[in-house]
């Protein structure tokens, strides 16, 4: 009896521990996030500052507070604490040979001004001389061709760059097969065009024979990123941008355009910046970063490991 009763008084504390620990476990949690040093001759930036686009908790990776619109997992208000509290953090720049440079916290910035959305102010290490990739492929915006940006994280998360594996031009047939079929299984329509005018005189639907893809980049495991448009001589003179981008994974078809066609965005063009892995002590996690275009319109796009679209972060430019 006496035995039973100690057991009783030992389970007892145990729960009582539990309760006491639990609320400790429950907010302890490491976030971490990801920017990006913009051109700041091209935004006419009179500091330096740095895009802080996403941001990641024990929920996962979604949009930092100053991109953020109406989440279903979060509030409005925890989105902003858990911003402010990845700013306060030490920062670090990343150049083009994974060098990693301390720049200290981020201050609050031109947060919410059109193409200045979502900049947190830094101080530049003095003669500081990071690495561009000047060979990079450049990114298309609505502005100008830019260089790709420089990432910067917080202080105890590493970046580590996978870089895509060559590739030529070619596409297998059954890809190709299962890319067009994917591409038009939204209606797509070609236009006829008038040789003196250039002008839409006739419209058919479009065919299998009309869709160009293109290979973009693939990697060790077999993921492959592809774009996909109609032929240049069916828009006549009329701005009609179809391109889709898209992505096998595991055989499977996934069409990345879907998500922005939902928001009815008007000429959104996907371009993929890089794949990373992003760890800290506790988390890993592989995540693939896109450039966003269009009328109007630039930004990022996060991708978990799993090719579904983690969250947005876009600006206008007026």
């Amino acid at each position: 009896m006496r035995n039973d009763g100690m057991v009783k008084k030992f389970n007892a504390m145990l729960w009582l521990f539990g309760i006491l620990l639990f609320p400790f476990c429950a907010v302890a949690q490491e976030i971490t996030a990801l920017g990006f040093v913009e051109d700041k001759k091209t935004f006419d930036l009179d500091d330096d500052y740095i895009r802080l686009a996403f941001v990641r908790t024990n929920a996962g990776w979604g949009p930092s507070y100053f991109f953020a619109e109406d989440t279903s997992n979060v509030t409005l208000t925890e989105s902003k604490k858990v911003t402010s509290r990845i700013m306060q953090k030490p920062w670090q720049i990343v150049d083009a040979d994974g060098k990693y440079f301390k720049i200290g916290s981020l201050k609050n910035g031109i947060a919410t001004l059109n193409m200045r959305l979502g900049l947190a102010a830094y101080k530049h290490p003095s003669n500081a001389s990071m690495k561009i990739d000047s060979l990079g492929t450049k990114r298309g915006t609505w502005v100008n061709f830019l260089l790709p940006p420089l990432v910067a994280v917080p202080s105890g998360t590493k970046i580590d760059v996978i870089p895509p594996i060559a590739t030529n031009d070619s596409i297998k047939a059954e890809v190709k097969d299962k890319l067009v079929k994917e591409y038009l299984k939204n209606k797509k329509t070609v236009s006829i065009c008038d040789e003196k005018t250039g002008l839409q005189i006739q419209e058919r639907d479009a065919l299998p024979t009309d869709v160009i893809v293109k290979a973009q980049k693939s990697y060790h495991d077999g993921v492959s990123f592809y774009e996909a448009h109609l032929s240049g001589a069916s828009d006549c003179d009329v701005e009609d941008d179809k391109n889709e981008f898209m992505a096998i994974k595991n055989n499977r078809v996934y069409s990345l355009q879907e998500p922005f066609t939902r928001r009815e965005w008007f000429g959104d063009r996907l371009t993929l910046f890089n794949r990373y892995v992003v760890s800290t002590k506790k988390t890993k996690d592989t995540v693939y970063v896109l450039y966003v275009s269009g009328y109007n319109l630039n930004g990022y796009a996060l991708l978990d490991s799993e090719l579904n679209i983690k969250a947005i972060s876009t600006w206008s430019y007026h």
